[in-house]
């Protein structure tokens, strides 16, 4: 049965706990200054560490036999998830890096900065583009037309127009130039990004029977959930690349932290009710495996409750409090989401040839393989 394969650790809520927890430590730090080469030096290390990561991911890529539109968009998708959290850890590395002993230092920094909040949010489109790919379409061709309408990153100019205004920048630019794969990063004109809509795969016939109705249901409810908690996640993101350290407060902090799972507990306390009013399916076993759903949800629920008591109960007196008690919410929230994501594979055990059928050819659970 192909819904076997959600895997929830893939909705953004560890990521987003993550790059909190990695920019905590910057709130409560002052940047260090060092000069432009050792600066440039740190940042083209940072960027050679994440473009073995993205090279490692295109040999897959190349790889990849479209020939099984399931696996071919599985595929695709975790290669972009790999590469989402190599960009994690380039932008923590570039924090380290401090900001170079120039004039236009600062200037240069928030460029930088402020260009990877635009990657981000064209990597979180980019998520949304994939997962409309209808793994029972032609998987290449829907990947060919997203690349053919990504338009390309116009960095350099950003430097430039600062250089033009303070000369000293330009230290940074020739810096950069003088390695090419540095440059190829931060520079090229061909770096991805996304702005227009995705296809959307074709739709299925209103779902009538039975079971049609349990395959959408369980589907629309899982798929919807995920956009939500996607959703939820991009926003606490906006919201923390407009953090201020020197104007906001740790409670701040805490707070967009709390807001971020609640809204998680409120969106899983919707899909539960969803999944238990589905009626089950008129198969062998079609009510153990309703019973897998109605308990993931069930268990989903449990570990949002339990995400926003801990998140309740972090010390915000200052920033290194609040990094010391986040500091286990990522490893905990990963662990709590396997192990909900390993007990759909129970349903090997209540096979059903026309469950899984449906779960192959419904439109509505495209978004979930």
């Amino acid at each position: 049965m192909p819904i076997r394969i959600i895997r929830l650790r893939g909705i953004g809520l560890a990521t987003a706990i993550a790059v909190i927890a990695l920019g905590l430590a910057a709130c409560g730090d002052t940047t260090k200054t060092v000069t432009a080469d050792d600066w440039v030096d740190s940042i083209c290390s940072a960027a050679a560490s994440y473009q073995r990561v993205s090279d490692a991911q295109g040999e897959k890529f190349a790889a990849i036999d479209f020939k099984d539109g399931q696996a071919a968009k599985k595929a695709i998708s975790t290669a972009l998830e790999e590469v989402n959290k190599a960009s994690v850890t380039l932008r923590s590395d570039f924090d380290k890096a401090g900001k170079p002993d120039l004039k236009s230092g600062d200037d240069v920094v928030k460029a930088f900065k402020d260009q990877s909040k635009v990657n981000d949010a064209r990597s979180a489109e980019l998520k949304k583009k994939i997962e409309a790919i209808n793994p029972k379409g032609d998987v290449a061709a829907q990947f060919q037309k997203i690349a053919a309408d990504t338009p390309d990153i116009k960095f350099k100019p950003k430097i430039e127009a600062i250089a033009s205004k303070q000369a000293d920048a330009q230290e940074v630019i020739d810096g950069i130039d003088a390695n090419p794969d540095c440059a190829d990063l931060f520079f090229s004109d061909d770096a991805a990004s996304t702005s227009k809509p995705a296809s959307k795969p074709t739709t299925s016939a209103p779902p009538k029977t039975v079971n049609e109705k349990w395959v959408a249901g369980i589907c629309t409810a899982f798929s919807g959930w995920v956009k939500d908690i996607d959703d939820a996640n991009t926003k606490l993101q906006a919201s923390l690349g407009k953090f201020d350290a020197s104007q906001d407060s740790p409670k701040d902090l805490k707070q967009k932290l709390v807001d971020f799972l609640k809204t998680g507990q409120a969106e899983t306390k919707n899909l539960k009710k969803e999944v238990d009013a589905l009626k089950a399916p008129d198969v062998k076993d079609g009510a153990a495996a309703q019973k897998v759903f109605t308990q993931a949800g069930a268990d989903l629920v449990r570990i949002f409750d339990s995400a926003v008591t801990d998140a309740e109960k972090i010390n915000a007196t200052t920033f290194q409090s609040v990094a010391d008690d986040i500091s286990g919410f990522e490893a905990k929230i990963s662990s709590s989401f396997d192990a909900v994501s390993s007990a759909f594979d129970d349903l090997e055990n209540h096979n059903s040839p026309e469950l899984e059928k449906l779960f192959s050819s419904r439109s509505e659970c495209a978004g979930l393989g």
